[in-house]
């Protein structure tokens, strides 16, 4: 009876070698040898388009973004800490002290202490709706008031 086991094992072939280095190396001197013929071509293409555009008076844009002009407004805060306490404390001031808004039209505002309190004593005054402004009640329950069909009655 033949060997089966060394029959089989003789039958299956291996490759020689995994990657052959010769076409890889090859692709890569390739890949660099155009990377450069395509910096020389952009160099000698674009070369004489910059000196003719300086040469018209237009700046490059490598000239345009050395230049010492300074950015527009708002500019960076140099003290950030400090501005944010002076916005504050102004801020504040508005709250709680007596100021004018409008002389001129007699208009001041009040500390909101005051108003506050002002609105305890005297209430809400109602808002007028306007010329063509109707008021729908809830229980109308329409398309204009947004309750169509949701609206209970209120328990007594």
């Amino acid at each position: 009876m033949p060997n089966t086991e060394h029959d089989t094992e003789h039958r299956v072939r291996f490759e020689p070698e995994d990657v052959k280095p010769r076409p890889v190396i090859l692709t890569g001197v390739g890949v660099v040898v155009v990377t450069v013929a395509v910096a020389l071509l952009m160099h000698f293409v674009y070369g004489p388009l910059t000196h003719w555009r300086e040469r018209d008076g237009a700046q490059t844009p490598a000239a345009a973004a050395r230049s010492t002009q300074l950015p527009p407004e708002p500019n960076l805060q140099s003290l950030p800490r400090e501005d944010f306490q002076s916005f504050r404390a102004a801020q504040m001031g508005q709250l709680n002290k007596y100021h004018w808004i409008d002389r001129d039209k007699g208009v001041a505002g009040i500390p909101i202490q005051r108003a506050m309190d002002l609105i305890v004593q005297r209430g809400i005054p109602p808002e007028t709706g306007g010329r063509g402004f109707t008021y729908n009640p809830p229980q109308a329950g329409t398309r204009e008031t947004g309750f169509e069909g949701k609206v209970e009655p209120e328990p007594r």
